[in-house]
């Protein structure tokens, strides 16, 4: 009698787990294509079965949901092949199992026994499922790609192949490369006139810079005189720019100095050699003070002759 009440009690236990986990259909089937595996090429694995239980979750009688290609018991076989998609599939209880991957191995490849019904929840965003359903897919075999092409032996060694012309243009090259090492050892040997040349060199670009900049500004003056109306202001701006500008281009303050002693830097800079551009700096600050301070007045188009004098001086950098 205690037998039976012991039986009774262990059926009650393990009836659940019986109505929520199952094993491989005996009526399975698997194929593959294509039916000849190479490395490196698109194999789809696809497994029929049949099964009581609602593995993918759905009241819908036929349906088909993706399943994640990281899937941890698949990228724990990357060394053996990647798995780039996987689908599964159901028609009432018959269902479809597919997956493509691609093989990197030579020879038998297995496939891990996993649970399909994991596989689904972690796809699903790792909703727990209560059921099992325990898959070990057949493995394929897989050939090499020296298999595909039907090579069996190394190629015997060849000697490399000339084509024509290529022992000139090897002579053309080598000379080349001797006149630019040639050059480079120049270059060293006169390493300190280089660096001379280099420091004018970019001194001029500097120094250009500085006269386009100013030039802008005094075409911008131009065209704004008449919405100037004060010839005291316009005076102004003009010694500004160009004050500015023999700040820029001899590097030393022009900013703070009054006329004479603009006069006495500049010919101090050209020791009284002062270029016939840079004459009429002397006559324009005194033109622009007695505008400024006397006050006097602009002549009619006089505005304009001016920054033309200063446009003139600027562009030729003196």
């Amino acid at each position: 009698m205690k037998c039976k009440v012991f039986f009774f009690l262990a059926v009650l236990i393990f009836l659940p787990f019986r109505a929520v986990s199952q094993v491989n259909d005996s009526g399975a089937f698997q194929s593959v294509f294509p039916v000849t595996v190479y490395i490196g090429d698109s194999v789809e694995v696809r497994y029929s079965f049949h099964s009581e239980l609602n593995l993918m979750g759905s009241s819908e009688k036929k349906s088909r949901m993706a399943l994640s290609a990281d899937y941890p018991v698949f990228l724990a076989q990357k060394d053996k092949f990647t798995v780039v998609d996987a689908y599964i599939e159901n028609n009432g209880n018959e269902y479809v199992f597919l997956m493509n991957i691609v093989p990197w191995v030579r020879g038998k490849i297995s496939f891990p026994y996993f649970d399909l019904c994991s596989l689904i929840s972690y796809s699903a965003g790792g909703v727990k499922s209560d059921a099992y359903f325990y898959m070990e897919l057949s493995p394929i075999e897989v050939l090499s790609v020296a298999e595909k092409n039907g090579a069996h032996s190394f190629l015997p060694p060849s000697p490399p192949l000339l084509i024509p012309g290529t022992v000139f243009l090897i002579v053309i090259i080598s000379i080349v490369f001797m006149l630019l090492f040639g050059t480079l050892v120049v270059a060293i040997a006169n390493i300190p006139s280089i660096k001379t040349k280099l420091s004018e060199f970019l001194f001029l670009c500097s120094m250009r810079k500085v006269s386009r900049k100013t030039m802008k500004k005094l075409l911008k003056l131009k065209k704004s005189s008449s919405k100037i109306k004060k010839d005291t202001d316009f005076a102004l701006n003009l010694q500004k720019i160009f004050r500015d500008y023999l700040t820029n281009h001899f590097s030393q303050d022009f900013r703070s100095l009054t006329t004479s002693e603009i006069s006495a830097k500049i010919k101090d800079i050209f020791n009284y050699e002062i270029p016939d551009g840079l004459e009429y700096t002397e006559e324009f600050f005194v033109r622009t003070d007695f505008i400024r301070f006397a006050p006097g007045e602009f002549f009619p188009g006089e505005r304009e002759t001016t920054v033309d004098n200063l446009i003139k001086i600027v562009g030729e950098g003196v």
